[in-house]
């Protein structure tokens, strides 16, 4: 009897243990699938905040707008950069033969969203250059096809070209793809979307600055997440963007636009 007793004990011991494997192993795979779900919305949540700019709920590029308007109303006969969070991110001087520099990058625009701003931030403006820096977030893994970039930058330089009559195109710095935001970014559409932009603006005659050239070779990295550029890299930048724009600038004398 003791005997039985025992037995059924040691029965009702391994299928407790089992039972309780079992609900581990069910925990630790509900715990993995709500781990995997949870990184997919937080690169769904990167990606939208990085594809769209202009959208309302968008609060950085609400802040950043006024504060390129509040710029914009403090000096006049100023040389404007436009772009995204790399050029918002760089060191401008505050003025390059004479004219004042406004720093006009959106962290996160792309062509297409800029394009759809310009009217409403320049509206009756004129400048003696534009500095055109933009099409990284053309890139993103989710992005429209290059012949879609094609398009946007088009227009972007049609409406950029009702606020000036001198524009320097900036290609697109080189993505490193072994570094975590790259994952989000397509290297190889960054890299055909550099052609159409380099293809545009010689179709426009207009400078173009191949930031590509001046990187690529570069033994150190020259961002801090594969997209944004570290010190050496915007040094490289800076090397590569200034002589072009200060030439253009100079050119435009310290004069009014028209």
């Amino acid at each position: 009897m003791k005997k039985f007793a025992f037995a059924s004990s040691l029965l009702a011991g391994m299928v407790t243990i089992a039972a309780l494997v079992w609900h581990f192993d069910q925990t630790r795979q509900f715990s993995k699938r709500l781990d995997e779900q949870t990184e997919a919305i937080r690169d769904l949540r990167v990606q939208w905040q990085l594809s769209d700019p202009s959208n309302s709920d968008n609060r950085h590029s609400d802040i950043r707008i006024f504060g390129i308007k509040s710029n914009l109303l403090q000096t006049e006969n100023q040389v404007l950069f436009i772009g995204d969070s790399i050029t918002e991110a760089a060191r401008l001087p505050l003025e390059i033969c004479g004219h004042p520099i406004v720093n006009g990058g959106i962290g996160g625009a792309s062509s297409f969203a800029y394009d759809r701003l310009v009217a409403s931030m320049f509206e009756g403006r004129r400048f003696p250059l534009v500095v055109v820096a933009i099409g990284t977030n053309d890139s993103l893994v989710n992005s429209l096809p290059p012949p879609a970039l094609s398009k946007s930058y088009v227009s972007l330089l049609d409406n950029i070209s009702k606020l000036t009559s001198r524009v320097v195109v900036v290609g697109l710095p080189p993505i490193d793809t072994n570094r975590s935001l790259a994952r989000f970014f397509s290297a190889d559409l960054a890299t055909s979307n550099n052609e159409i932009i380099r293809n545009i603006a010689s179709q426009r005659n207009l400078p173009f600055v191949d930031l590509r050239g001046a990187m690529d070779g570069v033994k150190q990295s020259v961002t801090i997440d594969g997209v944004h550029l570290n010190a050496a890299g915007f040094k490289l930048w800076e090397q590569a963007v200034f002589p072009a724009v200060r030439q253009v600038a100079c050119e435009a004398g310290s004069k009014p636009p028209g």
